[in-house]
């Protein structure tokens, strides 16, 4: 919808400077003419680049919680939960229906925290947690991406490495 209001603004931008050639006098007229439909074409590429940076634009934690998959191990089977900032741990608690006891990883024990692909690795006390950050409609890009903020939010909790 963007798109098309955008190339709208577009060729009624083109066709006011196309008017204004027909009325002009000169080399303005001529000028009109030409720069129109360049003008058309660059207010349409503009748009469509504002839209990708702010697309892609740096993510702001907003919140406190998020869903998020843990990975299973060989020990216990991955399960949907949510994962929560806490001003002193990291909380993962599990949905409902995983009937699993909530994790709390006190920010001391944390020895580490890396981002692999769209996971994000928290190694706490000999063990290492696996989240999958994001519902399930989140895509694979803006997965990586809240790995990568939430990687950054714990690390500057934590502080300096251990």
């Amino acid at each position: 919808m963007t798109g098309r209001r955008n190339r709208l603004i577009g060729y009624a931008a083109g066709a006011f400077l196309l008017a204004l050639a027909f009325a002009g006098e000169g080399r303005f007229g001529l000028m009109a003419a030409f720069s129109g439909p360049v003008l058309a074409v660059l207010f349409e590429a503009l748009a469509i680049y504002c839209l990708y940076q702010l697309a892609r634009g740096d993510l702001k934690l907003r919140g406190r919680v998020w869903p998020a998959y843990r990975i299973g191990t060989a020990e216990s089977p991955g399960y949907d939960c949510r994962l929560r900032l806490l001003d002193d741990a990291v909380s993962i608690e599990p949905a409902a229906e995983a009937g699993q006891a909530a994790v709390r990883l006190p920010h001391q024990k944390i020895s580490g925290v890396s981002v692999d692909g769209e996971c994000l690795r928290i190694a706490c006390s000999g063990d290492t947690v696996v989240l999958q950050p994001g519902g399930a409609d989140v895509v694979s890009s803006a997965r990586t991406r809240l790995s990568e903020a939430l990687r950054a939010e714990i690390s500057l909790r934590i502080g300096p490495p251990r």
